[in-house]
């Protein structure tokens, strides 16, 4: 029954563009939460997906292409998206992290959206 299913959600993040410095350390990442509205017995799985808004692949940030899998029980998982440091003022920039392909859950909130805060 779908209706039994739990729901997914990924969050929207923020980070500051940062330095070239503070991306060697790995300081420079969007942090999005894929959480589920109830635990499951079975495991669950979506394909996460990055996608351009105003910021654009590989020159603000890395695509992203990944699975993130829960194990029974798990509700809570984090994606890590890597930001391209610049040292363009310029306004802030957004992304979008999509779950699809979702097996033993339904979408709830199944896209966050990713803003780089220009710090120029």
């Amino acid at each position: 029954d779908v209706n039994a299913l739990p729901g997914l959600s990924v969050s929207n993040a923020s980070v500051a563009d940062g330095s070239w410095f503070a991306s060697l350390l790995g300081q420079n990442r969007l942090q999005f939460k894929v959480t589920l509205s109830g635990k499951s017995k079975s495991r669950v799985t979506a394909a996460v997906v990055t996608t351009d808004g105003t910021a654009r692949a590989v020159l603000d940030y890395l695509p992203y292409i990944g699975v993130v899998s829960f194990a029974p029980g798990e509700t809570s998982k984090t994606v890590e998206v890597l930001v391209v440091p610049d040292r363009l003022v310029e306004p802030s920039e957004t992304l979008k992290l999509k779950a699809q392909g979702l097996v033993n859950a339904k979408p709830r909130l199944p896209t966050g959206t990713g803003t780089i805060v220009n710090d120029d």
